[in-house]
């Protein structure tokens, strides 16, 4: 019987709907393994004369949703067939439309989520295969193509929704909310028909008609042109005209220029340009105080985040990211990304530390003299960071993972890191040969998991600086901090307030007498004399 069963819940492809239906199937059938196998032979038919069932079951389910669920969930229907959906994309996209209401007890990106999550765990949409990563949340989702025929019947019946194919012959006569535009193949003449004026979001999929962007749509909140084709500068000339703009979105498009009256829309909370030609943002965009995501320059953590889970790079991709200018993106809340094409992200404008509300930053060239990098530390809402680098990275909250320590090391022009609290999580931590070649200065502090640290032969050559500042978890041997003497240019070793660590101390102290630049051994503000090599038994310095 369980072998029976097993086979029937893999022709039911994953749908717990069809699974629900193909039960009441059964329940009227003899509980025989010979009937079930049978059931299997025949599923095929069964579920063509019983194609009315599945419906229902369907329609069941979104019914039973409670009330915050079913807007956001036949929202679904605004995207296309098989179509992977990011979560990020999908929360901004519900709290531009006012789905999401505030909360004064959680931040409105954790109510979404939990929306999110919801439906999930109700089957409602599913995880996306392709796109699960071992330690991240369940990055992207798809919609069953039998669920999402019948939400979008219900959304076009219900009027919230029109949907404009290269098929398509009818003009709705009536005020849609939301206007998808699928497969465009020049019918501007059915554009031009169609009243604009109650359109709350705008959404394109393939080729952008004509013009299409006009001053009409005047409660316009979402316009999503995300990987649209044959977008131009002046299709954005209206732009400024659309003062309920929440969500604009024109990732991978051949964009190279913002116009400047985009600093009018002053309820504007996302503004998405990752993977477009756009290296400047235009004068005023300080203006934006309801900015919480500005996206910009190339978007890395597609093919990066999955490599930062295998266990090692192949050889060419080592070799990019030794061999170019730096790329790096700090996130406090899952992982960081690195790479290394600084010429893909766009300078940071002056005025940035105004946009108060911030929640997502990057990628921004912040190493142009202009000192705008200085000024970040007003965005205090700051919860990811993406910037270009030429020579220092402080890290704070970032979470990072040996394997993301391995790849930080591949900056060449590093020369200054600071790994501060909660900047890793394990608890040993090791620098590999090969890596920091040009790192002098090295800040590790309040890293309070951090039991054993390792310098390899090799690692870091030029370090000059070395401090540790409240690591109380270091072991007291030689394995709490050990390569020290594989530092050939090493001058100082800091170490303080990390508990009292006899054997530690007393192993450090004799490493660096016998280092051949004999570099200052502090504790705090004392320096310790030269020692001779240590015994078993260690006596306590002061």
């Amino acid at each position: 019987m369980e072998e029976q069963a097993s086979r029937i819940l893999k022709r039911c492809r994953g749908l717990p709907l069809a699974i629900s239906t193909i039960g009441g199937l059964l329940a009227n059938r003899p509980k025989t393994s010979i009937e079930w196998m049978k059931m299997h032979e025949h599923l095929g038919a069964e579920l063509e004369s019983d194609l009315r069932n599945i419906t229902k079951v369907i329609v069941s389910s979104y019914d039973g949703l409670p009330y915050h669920l079913k807007s956001i969930f036949i929202y679904l229907s605004i995207f296309l067939e098989n179509q992977e959906i990011r979560c990020t994309h999908l929360l901004r996209r519900w709290m531009a439309e006012g789905y999401i209401a505030k909360n004064r007890d959680m931040p409105v990106e954790e109510v979404g989520e939990r929306f999110y999550n919801e439906l999930i765990n109700r089957s409602m949409i599913q995880p996306s295969k392709k796109k699960i990563i071992p330690g991240v949340r369940v990055a992207r989702c798809m919609i069953h193509s039998m669920v999402r025929q019948i939400i979008l019947s219900k959304a076009v019946e219900e009027n919230q929704l029109f949907l404009i194919e290269k098929q398509c012959n009818e003009v709705p006569q009536s005020k849609i909310r939301h206007l998808v535009v699928s497969k465009w193949k020049g019918r501007e003449e059915k554009l031009e028909n169609i009243n604009l004026s109650y359109i709350r979001s705008l959404t394109i999929f393939g080729e952008c008609p004509v013009s299409l962007i006009s001053p009409k749509m005047r409660l316009l909140r979402v316009l999503d042109l995300e990987d649209t084709i044959n977008m131009r500068n002046e299709d954005l000339r209206h732009i400024g005209e659309l003062p309920h703009l929440s969500y604009l979105s024109l990732r991978g498009t051949e964009i190279s220029k913002l116009p400047s009256s985009l600093q009018k829309l002053c309820y504007l909370e996302t503004l998405d340009i990752e993977d477009t030609k756009v290296t400047k943002l235009p004068h005023g965009i300080f203006k934006l105080e309801k900015l919480r995501y500005l996206l910009a320059g190339v978007n890395f953590s597609k093919d990066l985040l999955q490599k930062l889970v295998q266990p090692e790079m192949n050889n060419k991709n080592t070799n990019l990211l030794g061999n170019m200018a730096p790329f790096l993106c700090c996130n406090r809340m899952d992982y960081c990304n690195i790479s290394n094409m600084d010429q893909l992200s766009v300078r940071a404008p002056e005025g940035i530390e105004k946009l108060r509300d911030l929640h997502m930053f990057g990628a921004f060239n912040v190493g142009q003299g202009n000192g705008v990098g200085g000024r970040l530390g007003k965005l205090t809402n700051l919860q990811r960071l993406g910037v270009t680098v030429i020579a220092t990275v402080k890290m704070l909250g970032t979470k990072l993972q040996q394997g993301q320590v391995d790849i930080l090391g591949n900056l060449r022009s590093l020369a200054a890191l600071w790994l501060w609290e909660r900047s890793y999580t394990g608890e040993s931590l090791c620098f590999s040969a090969g890596k920091f070649p040009k790192l002098k200065f090295l800040d590790i502090d309040w890293l309070e998991n951090i039991e054993t640290m390792e310098f390899k032969d090799g690692a870091m050559p030029e370090l000059e600086r070395l401090w540790l500042n409240n690591c109380k978890a270091l072991s007291d041997n030689g394995e709490g901090l050990s390569g020290v003497p594989y530092l050939p240019n090493l001058n100082e070793l800091l170490v303080k307030k990390c508990g009292e660590k006899e054997k530690l101390m007393e192993i450090l102290q004799w490493q660096v007498s016998e280092h051949r630049r004999r570099p200052k051994f502090l504790i705090g503000k004392s320096i310790l004399p030269t020692a001779s090599k240590p015994s078993t038994s260690a006596s306590v310095v002061q």
